[in-house]
């Protein structure tokens, strides 16, 4: 079941900047990540390739 990305940023207390409705339905990591994919950068070379991936939809967390 696809979520959006709104309901991936409530279910961990993130916000979405972007497109709030768009439907996710897979996981990849950055440089491979396709439409529909929820990718993720957790440093300066996987943001970069994550940028690449412009179908996919990143996800930044700061940890507190």
């Amino acid at each position: 079941m696809p979520y959006t990305a709104l309901q991936i940023a409530e279910l961990i207390g993130g916000i979405v900047i972007g497109d709030s409705k768009v439907a996710l339905s897979g996981f990849a990591p950055a440089g491979a990540a396709k439409n529909g994919d929820l990718t993720f950068a957790e440093n300066d070379v996987y943001f970069e390739r994550a940028q690449q991936s412009a179908d996919a939809l990143g996800l930044h967390l700061e940890i507190r």
